[in-house]
């Protein structure tokens, strides 16, 4: 039997739903009226700072700032804005101690007659504090406090300087640094103490040190290896078993490591205490990289015009770091084919034998070479930062230059040479990068004598000299900086210019030399103005580099120098200079450049007003 009449507990579930619907919708207006409220009540403002030390940055000041870090957003409510701004109090203040000034009073007014809402911050730094002498005690009885007194004079060398924090902790770094130097790894702050006195407005730093043991080398961990030998990363470490620890041959091998192209990461970590013989067992964590690479590059000059090459390597033809490599390299001022092989741990470990053949195809602004060339040469460590090279190369190079004799009007030189050289290098490196460094110095001296093996009369050597230095400095806003110097000189003794092969003579000018200048212009020109070679060189180049970004940077350079016909520069000459700038991108492989040269003292209807060069890798 049905019925209309709904009954009690149809009637209670419709009076739930009707109380439940009646609910959301409350909730729902409820929602948008508090919403509404609230973008009704943001609070617009912008904020001012004053009376901040002028050596403040205003970058500093806002970056840590909550007023003005959240300016774009606004402020909830008036309330909510004056809560900033108190807060901001503290902020501040801990910054302004910071650096140095421990009395700042920190003020501030907002003014909502105005729009937006105008909040000025008023700072008293009042007096900076000094540093008062500083102390470094080593705890416990510890015997090597003679050998680690230099140290610690150091680190109290602060006195009387402003006590900022940063020159503190930078120097308490260094202090770490020195006595880890001096062999001791395991060395720790157990407490550092900060007193502040405002009647002498004064800052006393005091530090307890534990420098630990002096510890040595003991036994190598390895981690990561899948198809690189153990023996040849062993052989990559500079320090033997027993020696004393060495922070900076622990950093020269992790460079040695990473610059073999073997590993994505490497990373050498010691102990946290020595072994049950007494020494300091060391880790060595790597992660294997692909070995076989590909490459292509570009590169572009105003006088050479485009060129490009693709290369092929294998890293690890053996499992111990053997490498063959492919190149091949096309542009319109010629071409040349290369196949190089790299044994490394040649006769003994760290010995490194290269061999290389090839031959080349070069039309330059001085002269036409087809040179075909093979080599062979040896790479030995001498210590940390020093190596040296020895070799014996064979090369057959038909050369016609592009000067001629102004009575016959013949080619200055066309003639073939089967030249015989044993070259010699000594490098010396602290850099950081091959091809980006940004601290430290490079030195080179090459010296090669050739003999001419075809049945000539002629002998000759070939020196040059080239030193380089990278000077990291701080610019604010910028990631880094680096200001970066060079000089090259070289010399040929033996024989006369026109009887030195013109591939072997000296040039300047261009991309790797002095920009602003066409390939091999500076220097000696016939009456054609073509270039002729000499016997010397002397090149010196300063450039800033400022990184903007992390892929970005720009650069500008001031460059000169000459090319002589004596043996030895000739200073009474004149010296030709370039300037300009550039852009760097920070690719993976390393900085991609473009720079743009123009002549300071360029020569009329001789040197173009600009050049542009477009390659790989800083300039030097």
């Amino acid at each position: 039997m049905s019925s209309s009449t709904p009954g009690p507990v149809a009637r209670r579930r419709a009076r739930f739903r009707s109380l439940r619907a009646g609910a959301a919708s409350a909730i729902a207006a409820l929602a948008i009226a508090v919403t509404a409220g609230a973008v009704e009540d943001i609070v617009r403002y912008r904020t001012t700072f004053s009376g901040a030390p002028s050596g403040l940055p205003h970058r500093l000041m806002t970056s840590v700032s909550r007023l003005a870090g959240l300016e774009k957003t606004g402020a909830q409510s008036q309330v909510a804005l004056e809560r900033r701004a108190m807060a901001d109090h503290k902020r501040i203040r801990k910054l302004l101690e910071s650096e140095g000034y421990y009395d700042a009073v920190v003020e501030h007014e907002i003014d909502a007659t105005v729009v937006p809402t105008l909040v000025s911050v008023r700072i008293e730094a009042g007096p900076r504090y000094a540093i008062a002498p500083c102390e470094a005690r080593l705890l416990g009885s510890n015997e090597s406090s003679a050998l680690l007194a230099p140290s610690i004079e150091r680190f109290s060398g602060l006195d009387g300087k402003p006590a900022r924090a940063k020159s503190v902790l930078d120097s308490e770094a260094t202090l770490l640094g020195d006595i880890e130097a001096a062999g001791f790894p395991l060395v720790r702050i157990v407490e550092r103490r900060y007193v502040a006195d405002h009647a002498t407005r004064t800052l006393a730093v005091t530090l307890d040190i534990d420098s630990g043991p002096q510890a040595r080398f003991g036994p190598v961990g390895l981690v990561g290896l899948e198809q690189v030998g153990a023996t040849y990363v062993r052989n990559r470490l500079p320090w033997k078993d027993g020696a004393l620890y060495d922070p900076a041959a622990v950093e020269k091998g992790r460079r040695e490591l990473g610059a073999t192209g073997l590993f994505a990461h490497v990373s050498i970590r010691h102990g946290d205490q020595l072994d049950a013989n007494g020494v300091l067992p060391l880790t060595v964590t790597v992660s294997e990289a692909k070995f076989r690479t590909f490459g292509v590059g570009v590169r572009y000059d105003s006088s050479l015009g485009a060129g490009g090459g693709m290369s092929w390597e294998h890293r690890n033809v053996g499992g111990d770091g053997e490498r063959l490599k492919l190149a091949g390299d096309v542009a319109q001022s010629g071409w040349s084919a290369v196949v190089s092989w790299r044994e490394p741990d040649f006769l003994r470990p760290g010995y490194t034998l290269d061999y290389q053949a090839g031959y080349k195809v070069e039309e330059t602004n001085a002269y036409e070479v087809h040179r075909a060339q093979t080599g062979v040469a040896l790479d030995v460590p001498l210590t940390l930062v020093l190596s040296g090279r020895a070799g014996v190369s064979l090369e057959y190079t038909p050369v016609e230059t592009k000067a001629r004799d102004s009575v016959t009007n013949e080619r200055e030189q066309d003639e073939t040479f089967v030249l015989l050289g044993f070259p010699l290098a000594l490098r010396r490196s602290t850099t950081d990068d091959l091809l980006e460094p940004t601290h430290g110095t490079r030195a080179e001296v090459t010296v090669t004598p050739y003999t001419e093996i075809s049945g000539k009369d002629l002998t000759f050597v070939v020196t040059r000299f080239t030193p380089s230095a990278y000077l990291p400095f701080e610019v604010p806003g910028l990631r880094r900086s680096v200001l970066a110097g060079r000089i090259s000189l070289g010399s040929i003794a033996g024989a006369k210019r026109d009887a030195t092969p013109a591939d072997k003579r000296f040039y300047a000018g261009g991309g790797g030399s002095i920009r602003g200048y066409e390939y091999q212009r500076v220097g000696p020109l016939d009456d054609d103005d073509e270039p002729l070679g000499g016997r010397s060189l002397l090149e010196a180049g300063l450039e800033l580099r400022l990184r903007l970004t992390e892929s970005f940077g720009i650069v500008g350079f001031f460059e000169g120098g000459n090319v002589f016909t004596s043996v030895y520069p000739d200073f009474d000459d004149v010296f030709r200079w370039g300037t300009g700038g550039g852009l760097r991108y920070y690719s993976p492989v390393g900085p991609f450049r473009i720079d743009i040269g123009t002549p300071v003292n360029g020569r009329d209807g001789i040197d173009h007003a600009i050049q542009v060069y477009l390659s790989l890798g800083e300039a030097f």
